[in-house]
């Protein structure tokens, strides 16, 4: 794996950090930095941080073919992090659970029955974009946001219902979610 990725380009790793230092400075500025690499590197790049290397793989049949491997589903434990702050799910799942669970989703979400709900899809995305955009403060309370985005695509997907959750200024939906869980 080491040699094969002396073949994908990326930025220089400095000994003992690797690539590390591109993240450092302010949190805010990460997202800005992954986007320069990405454009820099449209292909995908290779990160070493530390003694981890890291792929960031841009291109959806790259993305497919690392979902579909039996051998590259495997968790790191820097998924843990996430796990940590958004909750386990059928993404960050070990490999049992999502073999477990991979075959029976896999028949909710076959391209044909996606294709009826892309209007619903991209609606909710519409309006998830401007309410973003909108937001002026340095703290955006994202996880209110999506999760009001996710129950509006979710009810729109599931019953063809229109909801508004996402519009509403209340946090009625995301104190409801920490309470179930």
């Amino acid at each position: 794996m080491i040699l094969k990725s002396w073949n994908v380009p990326g930025p220089i790793n400095l000994p003992i950090i690797g690539a590390a230092y591109i993240f450092m400075g302010r949190p805010e500025n990460i997202h800005n930095r992954l986007k320069q690499m990405q454009e820099k590197y449209p292909q995908g790049v290779k990160l070493w941080f530390g003694q981890k290397l890291i792929y960031f793989l841009h291109k959806p049949e790259h993305i497919e073919k690392v979902l579909g491997s039996h051998k590259l589903v495997e968790k790191d434990s820097l998924y843990k992090a996430a796990v940590d702050s958004i909750g386990e799910g059928l993404a960050l799942a070990p490999v049992l659970k999502w073999r477990k669970h991979r075959k029976i989703i896999m028949t909710s979400f076959r391209q044909n029955i996606l294709d009826q709900f892309v209007t619903v899809f991209a609606e909710k995305a519409y309006i998830l974009n401007t309410i973003l955009q909108k937001q002026t403060r340095k703290y955006i309370p994202i996880y209110d946001i999506i999760l009001k985005c996710m129950l509006d695509t979710l009810v729109g997907y599931g019953t063809q219902q229109k909801t508004a959750a996402i519009s509403r200024n209340d946090n009625a939906c995301p104190h409801a979610a920490q309470e179930i869980s």
